[in-house]
C-alpha cells in the first residue's frame, strides 16, 4: 500500500526537483513564468547541494519544514496561555492527517506552513523584526501566505481605531518594510496572475462545468 513513506514522488514534485537542480538564475527566471514565488525551490537547490538529489532528501527537506511548523504552533500556544497548551496544539498539529500528508509532498506547501506559523508567532509577540523576515519568507514561498497578512492587516485596523496606537504603527512600520522587500516580485507576480487567469493551469469554469 503507497503511504506518504514510500511513495515516489509524481509530477509537480519531479517539476521542483528538476528544477531545484538548475542555477540560482535559471531557478529565479523558470519560476517568473510560472505559478509560484521561487523560495521554496531556491532552499532545494542549496539542499540538493548538501545532501544530493533522492526522494529521500526531497522528503526530508519539507518534513523539516513542517516540524518548524508543528514548533512554531507549540511556541503560540504557550505564548497565548501556556506550556500545556502548546503541546497540546503541537501535538495535533503534527498528527493532522491534511498537514501531515503536505508534510512529505516536495513542493513549497510545508514552507508556507512554516514561515507563516512563524509570522504569526512574531506577531502576537510583537518581535517586529522576526514578524518582517518571516512574513517576507512567506510571501516568497507562496502567494497564499497574502491572506495571512489580510488578517494580520485586520487586527492593524483594531489595533488603530480601537487598540493601542503604538502598536497599530509598529505593524504599518513592518508592513512598509515586507512590501519594499517583496517588491522586487511584483512584476513577476503580476505577469503570473495575468497567466492564472487566462486559463495557465485551469481553464475559466463555464455553465456545463459547474
Amino acid at each position: 500500500m503507497l503511504t506518504v513513506f514510500n511513495q515516489s514522488l509524481w509530477g509537480d514534485e519531479g517539476f521542483s526537483a528538476i528544477l531545484s537542480m538548475k542555477s540560482v538564475k535559471d531557478i529565479v527566471s523558470i519560476v517568473a513564468h510560472d505559478t509560484s514565488p521561487p523560495l521554496f525551490n531556491l532552499s532545494e537547490h542549496f539542499w540538493f547541494k548538501m545532501f544530493g538529489t533522492g526522494e529521500v532528501a526531497v522528503r526530508a527537506l519539507v518534513f523539516i519544514y513542517f516540524l518548524i511548523a508543528v514548533f512554531f504552533t507549540y511556541k503560540i500556544g504557550k505564548h497565548l496561555w501556556n506550556k500545556k497548551v502548546g503541546l497540546i496544539a503541537a501535538v495535533l498539529t503534527l498528527l493532522n492527517t491534511f498537514l501531515f500528508v503536505y508534510g512529505f509532498e516536495g513542493r513549497m506547501y510545508s514552507l508556507l506552513l512554516a514561515t507563516v506559523t512563524a509570522s504569526f508567532y512574531f506577531f502576537i509577540k510583537k518581535g517586529w523584526v522576526g514578524y518582517v523576515v518571516t512574513t517576507t519568507l512567506a510571501l516568497y514561498s507562496h502567494h497564499f501566505a497574502i491572506f495571512a497578512v489580510f488578517v494580520q492587516g485586520l487586527w492593524f485596523l483594531k489595533e488603530f481605531f480601537w487598540g493601542k496606537k503604538q502598536d497599530a504603527i509598529s505593524i504599518l512600520k513592518s508592513f512598509i518594510v515586507i512590501v519594499v522587500l517583496y517588491s522586487p516580485w511584483l512584476i513577476p507576480l503580476y505577469k503570473q496572475t495575468g497567466m492564472v487567469a487566462g486559463g495557465f493551469w485551469l481553464a475559466k469554469p463555464n455553465l456545463k462545468d459547474l
